[in-house]
Formats: structure tokens, C-alpha cells, sequence
């Protein structure tokens, strides 16, 4: 009997298992995820843009396209481009594979800071006096699209000779983060002074502090941080500081300043919430509004799991509760599955919407069975509250007397052109009328 109450317990045992198995087997299916960059400005591709995800590194193509494999979860995706900042999404793998269309705005405040053309009036030099150690020479180019600068003597302080670009506004008490790629023919230290040369006593106003950086004679990325002190300045100047060592030749690349704040992690989003509705209730079904003006309707789930890559979530502005769809691919209400709503009478559905960046959605109503109708909206305007209209007498295979779902789909805009894509929508006083 023993015998057998064991194997009684390893048989359950082993059915526990199989059935823990049988529920976690897809989620152990790898979907993709392909990531496009583009320029917000031009519509080009960018190529050689970092993407990160899951402790995973990806470099875009020629066609801005990078991808990978991931499972089901929740994921961070960073990109990171020379001269756009730092761009972070939250994506989630849900039983499907995702394109995340990404478009950067270049946000350099150094003009031709990559040195794809010849210097301009931005840059300047100096070579010493009989103060810093005397007269010194060298020659500062554009090579190979790097500032290439080859000494023959230097000064008996760090700034004989120093080459620098002037002229930058800046705003007081404000961060921002200076990079650059450098290195030079023998490992060698130069500083890096951020600050106002004037002609008069006392010479330098400081903006930014000086930074001492040690080269050597592989390529390298330099990042400084620094909080701009313009209580006195006007402008400032990024000046590389080449005095004090040997006389070598060195090579700067990529160079990049920007506010620390237009390192984006994020998109923008509404203030305020819209307008209250001021139709009369007895004529609205309303799925939500956060004013109170009329009793929405009990949804049985406002993010059904349907393989989607996106979510609906609420959302609060100034104390109310608005709906944040994040979309992907597509997104799902699920408004009642058992029986339907009825909206037949109604002829429209009315969504107060905000957007950063959504061009157009589409939705979908479903009925009980399954019947659903592709419903195209208007141009949407952006970053600030506006409405939809949508008409549903095109939806003339679904019976609207049994309304079980509505689907979402969006467009942003690449390039000029309407492509599917990833887009964020604040959504409020959902009602039909």
C-alpha cells in the first residue's frame, strides 16, 4: 500500500507538471522585434544607431533596421544615436512580433559637429604669447571627415596652443552633457575648458569648469557633464586645451552638446484633460468620461489579451482619469462578450483624443459574431486636445445591435508618408451618440 500511495503522489506530481508545461510552452516562443530609425526632420534612415534591449546590443543598417528575438515580457528598449539623444520605449511581447518605428529629432547645438565638411567661422585657434611659453605653430584640418590637429611646439601652459568652438548660447543654471571622440598619436592628456575668452581683464569667465582627458591612440568616446554658470557670460566656447605635452597630433570627432533634458525618455503627454461633453445623457452610451457628465457603461476589459503588442492603461491628468492607449500593433476593448451592447440607434462615435505623434487610427467594431468593419478617422492633430467623429454607417456588416469588441489600429507619420506604426493616444469622453 505504501508502494502505491508513492506512486499515486508521482503520478499527480508529474500531471502538475505536464499541465505547468502545457501553459508556459508558448511563453517560451521567441517573436521579433524589429526596430526602425529615421531622421524626424528628413525621413532618411540613420545607420549605426545603438539599440539596447534585455542586455542585448543592436546597430542599425543602412536601412535603419535592427532586430532581435525576444520572449514574452515587458521590455525597455533604448536607442542611441550620435547627435539625436537617447530615445527610451516600453514594449511587451504578447504572442506577436513588433516593429517599433522610432524617428529622432537632431538635437546638436555644434553645428558640423561630425566634420563631414571643412571648418567654418565656428572654429578658432591660438597659439600662444610670451606669457604661455611663447609663439607655437601646428596645423588644424579636416582629414577623412576628422579635425585633425598636428603640433610642432607647445606652451608652458594648457592653453598654448588650444583650438575651440565659440559663440554657444547657453541657458543659466541648466545641464547639459558634452561628447566627443578622440585620441592621439601617443597617449597624451589635454583639458577641455568650457567658458567666455574676453580681451580684457580678467580674460575667462567660467561656464562649465575645466576637465582634464587622457587620450590614447585608439579611438574613444568622452562624455562631460557639467551645469552651465552664465551669470556673467554672454556665450561660450568648447576649448580643447593641447599645451604641456609633447607635441603630437591629435584627432577629434563627434562632437556633440545638448541639453540634458532633450535626452528623451519619453513623449509628451496633455496637461489638462478636454472639454466636458455637453450632449444631453439620454442621448450618449458612454464607455468613458472623466467629467461624471454620463454614466459609462461596466467594460468587461479595457486590455484584453489578444497577442497585442500594446495596452490601454488609465491615465491620470490634473486629478482625473483619462485612457492611455499605447499602441504597437493594434489594441482591443473587450465591451461585452456575452450578450453585446446595443448601439443601434447611434450613429456616431465621438473620442476626445491627444497625441504626440499618431497621424491616423483606425477602429473596428465587432459584433457577437465576429463581424467587423474597418472605420478610418481624419488626420489627427497633435499635442493638443482635439475630436473625433466617426461615423458608423459605414459599418454596414456589423449588427450594432450586438456590439462585443472595437480594435485600434494607428498610423504615424515617416518620412511625409503614412506608415504603420508604434504611436501614443490620450483618450477621453468615448461615447456614441
Amino acid at each position: 500500500m505504501k508502494k502505491i500511495a508513492i506512486l499515486m503522489v508521482l503520478m499527480m506530481g508529474l500531471l502538475a507538471l505536464a499541465g505547468c508545461s502545457s501553459d508556459n510552452t508558448s511563453k517560451m516562443v521567441d517573436y521579433t522585434l524589429r526596430t526602425t530609425v529615421t531622421d524626424e526632420a528628413t525621413g532618411d534612415p540613420i545607420e549605426g544607431v545603438t539599440i539596447s534591449v534585455a542586455g542585448k546590443e543592436m546597430t542599425t543598417d543602412a536601412n535603419g533596421l535592427a532586430q532581435t528575438n525576444l520572449v514574452f515580457g515587458t521590455y525597455d528598449v533604448k536607442v542611441d544615436a550620435y547627435f539625436y539623444g537617447d530615445v527610451s520605449k516600453e514594449i511587451v511581447i504578447n504572442g506577436s512580433d513588433i516593429n517599433l518605428n522610432v524617428s529622432l529629432s537632431n538635437n546638436n547645438i555644434i553645428s558640423n559637429g561630425d566634420f563631414a565638411s571643412a571648418l567654418g567661422s565656428d572654429w578658432d585657434s591660438w597659439w600662444g604669447d610670451q606669457w604661455s611659453g611663447g609663439l607655437t605653430s601646428g596645423t588644424v584640418k579636416v582629414v577623412n571627415e576628422e579635425l585633425k590637429i598636428a603640433l610642432d611646439s607647445v606652451g608652458t601652459v594648457t592653453y598654448n596652443p588650444k583650438i575651440f568652438y565659440k559663440g554657444i548660447e547657453l541657458k543659466d543654471s541648466t545641464d547639459y552633457i558634452l561628447s566627443f571622440d578622440a585620441r592621439a598619436d601617443i597617449a597624451r592628456d589635454i583639458a577641455v575648458n568650457i567658458g567666455e575668452q574676453i580681451d580684457v581683464d580678467p580674460w575667462f569667465y567660467d561656464v562649465g569648469g575645466s576637465h582634464t582627458v587622457s587620450l590614447n591612440t585608439e579611438m574613444q568616446r568622452y562624455t562631460i557633464e557639467f551645469n552651465a554658470n552664465m551669470t556673467q557670460a554672454n556665450f561660450a566656447d568648447i576649448i580643447f586645451e593641447l599645451g604641456t605635452g609633447d607635441a603630437t597630433t591629435f584627432y577629434i570627432d563627434n562632437i556633440y552638446l545638448y541639453e540634458a533634458s532633450s535626452d528623451l525618455t519619453g513623449e509628451a503627454s496633455p496637461e489638462t484633460v478636454p472639454a466636458a461633453p455637453s450632449l444631453d445623457s439620454a442621448d450618449v452610451i458612454s464607455l468613458h468620461n472623466s467629467s461624471g457628465t454620463y454614466d459609462d457603461k461596466e467594460i468587461k476589459n479595457w486590455n484584453p489579451d489578444w497577442g497585442q503588442g500594446g495596452s490601454i492603461t488609465d491615465n491620470t491628468v490634473d486629478g482625473k482619469t483619462i485612457k492611455l492607449l499605447d499602441l504597437v500593433n493594434y489594441q482591443g476593448i473587450a465591451i461585452d462578450e456575452e450578450s453585446g451592447l446595443d448601439i443601434s440607434g447611434k450613429t456616431t462615435l465621438h473620442i476626445s483624443y491627444w497625441t504626440p505623434d499618431a497621424t491616423k487610427i483606425s477602429v473596428y467594431p465587432i459584433d457577437l459574431d465576429s463581424s467587423e468593419e474597418q472605420l478610418v478617422t481624419d488626420t489627427l492633430v497633435q499635442n493638443e486636445w482635439a475630436s473625433l467623429e466617426i461615423d458608423l454607417s459605414n459599418a454596414e456588416n456589423v449588427d450594432l445591435s450586438k456590439l462585443m469588441q472595437l480594435k485600434i489600429t494607428g498610423q504615424t507619420n515617416i518620412g511625409g508618408a503614412n506608415e504603420d506604426g508604434a504611436c501614443t493616444i490620450y483618450m477621453d469622453n468615448i461615447y456614441f451618440h
